[in-house]
Formats: C-alpha cells, sequence, structure tokens
C-alpha cells in the first residue's frame, strides 16, 4: 500500500467511528424521547383517571 493509502483508509476509518458514535447517541436520544413519552402518556392516564373519579364523587354527592 502506498501512504497515500493508508493515509486515506485512516481517515475513512475515522469518519466510520464518527458516524457510528454519532448514531449511537442518536439511539440513546430516540430511547430517552420514548421513555420520556411514555411516562407522560401514563401521567395523563392518571389525571384522567383522578377527574373521572372527582366527577363520579361530585356527582353523586348532594349539592
Amino acid at each position: 500500500m502506498t501512504q497515500q493509502t493508508i493515509q486515506t483508509n485512516s481517515e475513512q476509518s475515522e469518519k466510520i467511528t464518527e458516524t457510528h458514535n454519532r448514531l449511537q447517541k442518536l439511539e440513546v436520544k430516540g430511547a430517552v424521547d420514548d421513555t420520556e413519552i411514555k411516562q407522560i402518556k401514563e401521567s395523563l392516564e392518571r389525571i384522567e383517571s383522578k377527574i373521572d373519579r372527582l366527577i363520579e364523587q361530585r356527582e353523586q354527592s348532594p349539592n
């Protein structure tokens, strides 16, 4: 191999590694986003249940 080929291979390897690291970071970020979305949905469901219970209690109690 010529020195230029070795240098080119080295640069390409670095770029591949850099791209791989970026992809991993994006995958982790995506996982965090999915987890956050799931937690928000669960919180909203709990809030909705509490509101429904409060409405039922209010409807059942005499005014």
